[in-house]
């Protein structure tokens, strides 16, 4: 795995703790079935399909 590589699924791991934190804070406020809630979770979906298709490569 070149380092470049390793930067990016840091960054986006680090992202991804970030979106999780802000969909589970949202859900407090509004609840789980609330848009902005969904949102986020589809949003955090597509960071972790980021993510894994950048580990599968290794």
């Amino acid at each position: 795995m070149t380092q470049s590589v390793s930067k990016v699924k840091d960054s986006l791991s680090q992202i991804i703790e970030e979106k999780r934190k802000e969909m589970l804070d949202t859900a407090n406020i509004f609840g789980m079935s609330n848009a902005r809630t969904l949102k986020h979770s589809q949003d955090l979906d597509e960071l972790i399909l980021e993510y894994q298709r950048l580990t599968s490569k290794d």
